[in-house]
């Protein structure tokens, strides 16, 4: 996933970019009828279009004006699985501190979910763990492959 973001990297700027502009937003629509497409002006949907197909993206979604997601591959049924995404958001390294603050004052937190950021491999962390899980792998200032994952 990092080759694939670093070869394609303006276009993933791009899809941000786009996506920060709605503020609450997903692309594609679910429908015709979806209020979020009806926002996005002809231009921007046929460039973002364009930016999925060439990124292999699944979906891009942005539910406030600082963090935006792009689905890249899921698995699992409804009940358990997982995905994996590009995310950008320059407060994840706050919000996984906030975590270790929950956990120090009540390590159970820790049997049930671990949320980390990490330089390793994502599916080799993700093996070592059987609960749920919340994975950032680094990828450059803000940007980083997000692996979920629930049992």
């Amino acid at each position: 996933m990092s080759d694939n973001f670093y070869l394609h990297e303006s276009a993933f700027e791009r899809l941000k970019n786009i996506s920060l502009k709605y503020g609450n937003f997903h692309y594609p629509p679910y429908d015709e009828t979806d209020s979020s497409a009806c926002a996005v002006s002809a231009k921007d949907k046929k460039e973002l279009d364009s930016l999925i197909r060439k990124t292999g993206v699944i979906r891009v979604s942005c539910d406030d004006s600082t963090e935006v997601c792009m689905l890249f591959h899921t698995w699992g049924l409804s009940v358990s699985g997982g995905y994996k995404e590009y995310v950008y958001t320059p407060y994840i390294e706050d919000n996984i501190k906030k975590y270790n603050k929950e956990v120090a004052s009540d390590s159970t937190t820790e049997m049930y979910i671990v949320q980390k950021i990490t330089e390793e491999d994502l599916n080799q962390v993700a093996q070592r763990y059987s609960v749920n899980l919340e994975l950032y792998r680094p990828i450059k200032t803000a940007w980083y492959i997000h692996l979920s994952r629930e049992n």
